[in-house]
């Protein structure tokens, strides 16, 4: 049985937060000044998603 485009949808939005997390978190990890700043720009854009 597929999952319908709604179950989809919601497992696509639960993901994006996580993503978010996980660059948000890489980010802060990060010396390197534009590795940190590329990281913290998907981190934003992704949380922009959910």
């Amino acid at each position: 049985m597929m999952p319908s485009k709604d179950d989809a949808l919601c497992c696509m939005a639960l993901l994006e937060h996580v993503l978010a997390d996980v660059y948000g978190r890489a980010a802060s990890s990060v010396k390197d000044r534009a590795l940190k700043a590329v990281l913290e720009f998907i981190s934003a854009d992704s949380a922009e998603g959910t």
